[in-house]
Order: C-alpha cells, then sequence, then structure tokens
C-alpha cells in the first residue's frame, strides 16, 4: 500500500468556484434524471389524464432546470449584468409566476462587472423576486418590477411589489441576501407599505467595473 496521503494536499483547498460548478452539475444531473423518469412514465401510460399530467409536470421541472442553469455563474471574467439578469427574469416567469398571474418587469442599464460579482447579484435578486411573491400576492396576481441602474458610483437594483406584504420575520433566505450583499461591499434596505415592498440593494462599483451605456 502507497504511504502516499489521500487527496493530495492542495486538494481540499479547491478554488470555491469548482465547488460551485461540481454542486451545480450534480443538481443539474438529477434534473435530469427526474424528468427522464417522468418522461418514460408517460410513455408508458394508457390513460390521457395521468399522460397529460406527467408530461406537465416534466414541463415544470424542466422550467426549474432552466432556473438552475440560470443561476449559474457567467462563463467570462467579466459580465453584462443586465444581459444575466433578463436570462435569469425570464426563467424565473417561466419556473414560479406565470402560473400565479404575476407579472414580471424588468428595466435595465447595460453594467459590466465582475462575474462573481454579477453572480451574486443574481442570487440576491432571485431570492428577493421568490419573497415578493410568496408574502406579497398569496392566491393573487399582481406584478414585481426589476430595476437596475447605476448610482452614486455603484450598482442598484430595486425589486418593487405592488402586494400587500408587511415586514415578514427575517428567515434564512433574508440573512443569506444579507450576506451577499455583505460581500459585494454593500446593503439592502426594504421599505414596507400599503402598496406593496420595495427592496433595495446597493453596492460600489469596483475599479475595474465599467458602464457600458450613458
Amino acid at each position: 500500500m502507497s504511504d502516499k496521503s489521500y487527496p493530495p494536499p492542495g486538494y481540499l483547498a479547491a478554488d470555491p468556484w469548482l465547488l460551485v460548478e461540481e454542486i451545480t452539475h450534480r443538481v443539474a444531473n438529477d434534473y435530469a434524471a427526474a424528468i427522464g423518469s417522468l418522461s418514460r412514465a408517460a410513455a408508458r401510460c394508457s390513460g390521457l389524464d395521468v399522460r397529460t399530467a406527467l408530461v406537465g409536470a416534466a414541463a415544470r421541472l424542466r422550467d426549474h432546470a432552466d432556473l438552475h442553469r440560470a443561476l449559474l455563474p457567467p462563463a467570462a471574467d467579466r459580465a453584462d449584468l443586465s444581459q444575466y439578469l433578463r436570462r435569469l427574469c425570464g426563467a424565473v416567469v417561466r419556473a414560479r409566476l406565470a402560473e400565479r398571474a404575476i407579472q414580471l418587469t424588468l428595466v435595465e442599464t447595460p453594467i459590466e462587472i465582475d462575474a462573481q460579482h454579477c453572480w451574486r447579484v443574481g442570487l440576491i435578486v432571485s431570492e428577493l423576486i421568490a419573497n415578493a411573491a410568496r408574502h406579497g400576492f398569496r392566491r393573487r396576481g399582481g406584478g414585481i418590477v426589476v430595476e437596475l441602474s447605476a448610482a452614486e458610483g455603484g450598482v442598484q437594483c430595486v425589486v418593487r411589489d405592488d402586494g400587500s406584504s408587511t415586514a415578514p420575520t427575517p428567515g434564512r433566505g433574508t440573512r443569506i441576501t444579507l450576506a451577499l450583499a455583505r460581500e459585494l461591499g454593500g446593503r439592502i434596505d426594504w421599505h414596507f407599505g400599503p402598496g406593496g415592498t420595495t427592496a433595495v440593494l446597493y453596492f460600489p462599483l469596483g475599479e475595474r467595473a465599467c458602464k457600458l451605456a450613458a
């Protein structure tokens, strides 16, 4: 037996991005396996109602798989945040909002930032949209607006809904979004009122960040 250590030195100090990539790869494979199982079950069913339900369930899983892919870090070192959010918002609508008659509008300004920052913003915005849908609308439809702009030497992203939510008890999702905002060197402020909830994410632009459009 070899006396060499395993795993080799440095293995556990792998780049965190590699760990993210590995986790997301496994989740994507799990989605694909579940979709395949439902599709095969639907093909074997003789009853129209059951087959239709299974096909519909497979389609819903595909929508959630698309949302999972939309939340992956950009492949390049830098990315246009507006394009990243546009893809993400489209996936969120299909996976979470359309069936509840909740409309989502993105007002965007092209802004190029570091890919890791872009990814963190996407995670924050996804959670803020989910909170708006969960707490603001309950059993009725409504509207959510995501507005991205450059402001005061940084980036501002506002998520606003016209629901009826009051200030909820902070949960794990809120703690995660606040931690992500701190990693960006920024903050999130919430405003609750009878006309809806507004969450404002702000973080400074780094020296390498540049606005793509005036």
